[in-house]
């Protein structure tokens, strides 16, 4: 009976620990979602801007740069092992698309996966629970 119940307190932790990391990793991209969400109002805000309209440009977190608009029909876009790409307005409009479908998609997952664990865990609990208390009247 002590085993059993040793068994259940174990598969009580791994499956806390589990819900857990899924929570965070959903925080995660819940986080993801806003930034992307973000940028599309951005480039959507890019359309008023004309040829040598003065922006801000952030160089880092608080510190901007002034900097004259030469095209803003065009973007620059970082594509990985420190090469960029230049892509249009429409580019841009399907790249954040398909990006925000996979987050999405990924986010379902992770929910299902999340719903999954937690009624593992309560069953997980509820079976826990009745070892117990077949254990304590056993001794009583």
């Amino acid at each position: 009976m002590e085993d059993v119940f040793k068994q259940k307190f174990f598969e009580l932790q791994n499956l806390e620990k589990q819900l857990k990391q899924i929570k965070e990793e959903v925080l995660k991209v819940e986080d993801q979602i806003i930034e992307l969400h973000k940028v599309v109002n951005i480039l959507d805000e890019t359309k008023s801007l004309h040829t040598g309209d003065e922006i801000l440009v952030p160089v880092s977190n608080g510190i901007f740069i002034k900097a004259k608009v030469e095209d803003s029909s065009r973007f620059i876009v970082n594509i990985g092992a420190s090469s960029a790409s230049e892509k249009s307005y429409e580019d841009m409009q399907r790249l954040l698309e398909h990006q925000s479908k996979e987050l999405a998609g990924y986010q379902q997952q992770l929910q299902a996966l999340h719903d999954e664990t937690e009624n593992r865990l309560f069953h997980t609990q509820k079976s826990a629970s009745k070892i117990l208390k077949a254990h304590d009247k056993e001794v009583s």
